[in-house]
């Protein structure tokens, strides 16, 4: 646990500060922007359904943050990998610390605009209770957050993928990197496609009735919007990438 948090903790040392100010920068443009969209734009009236707006834009945006935290944490041992990976911890550990920081970043970035809107909630008169809208935001922010763990074990393996090529093809390596990228996206859209797939993806719907209840946007046909199938797969495909992006950074591409 001590070398855990140690690695952690170096992590956070030298990019708290950034850290830092970005996230007072995030807070600014959630608070200003706002105001100037209404005032410039919509010429007032709609000031809590802008906040609304670009707080679930922005949580769109901070789903692929944990991705780029971990890139930049990568690239930055990277400049000095034998200080890095002669550790004696685990290339487990090492990795892991990184997705972990990257993660609760992450999660931070998801609850900001989460905590404005529903502050905002006081100052306004909704057609939805507060529960309603706790529920509801809460439930973006958790699958935003679901989201963004399955990037990050994308991310990782492209980035392992890249590295891999870099020290064979040289400059090429970002190209075929994206190209193998495409060709992956394609055919996992073909699998998704196929009856198996299908099937299995659609395995034990979980009635979401409680949202109905909150607001009339969510209607009957929300009522099994979830499924242990998706989830199961979306696991999967996050362990899968994962796993594979550590045996060969281990074994390939280390430098």
């Amino acid at each position: 646990m001590n070398q855990w948090n140690g690695l952690v903790r170096k992590d956070w040392m030298w990019m708290k500060t950034s850290l830092l100010v970005a996230t007072v920068l995030y807070v600014l443009v959630l608070i200003i922007f706002p105001l100037i969209v209404d005032k410039v734009f919509i010429h007032g009236g709609y000031l809590y359904e802008t906040i609304v707006g670009i707080s679930g834009f922005m949580v769109f945006c901070s789903s692929f943050l944990p991705s780029i935290i971990l890139l930049v944490m990568l690239q930055h041992e990277m400049k000095h990998p034998d200080l890095w990976l002669h550790s004696t911890a685990s290339i487990y550990k090492l990795i892991g610390s990184k997705i972990f920081l990257a993660s609760i970043v992450g999660v931070g970035a998801l609850f900001i605009p989460f905590i404005i809107v529903i502050g905002g909630f006081s100052f306004w008169d909704l057609p939805i209770s507060f529960a309603g809208l706790l529920a509801i935001s809460l439930t973006i922010v958790i699958v935003a957050f679901l989201s963004s763990i399955e990037g990050i074990a994308i991310t990782l393996l492209f980035w392992v993928i890249y590295r891999l090529l870099r020290k064979r093809i040289g400059k090429f390596s970002v190209a075929i990197t994206l190209f193998l990228f495409l060709v992956a996206g394609f055919a996992y859209m073909k699998f998704s496609m196929s009856d198996f797939y299908l099937s299995t993806l659609e395995f034990g719907p979980i009635p979401l009735h409680f949202l109905s209840q909150f607001s009339s946007f969510f209607e009957d046909d929300f009522n099994n919007i979830f499924y242990i199938g998706n989830f199961l797969w979306e696991c999967f495909i996050t362990a899968a990438c994962f796993m594979l992006a550590v045996v060969l950074f281990d074994k390939k591409a280390r430098y």
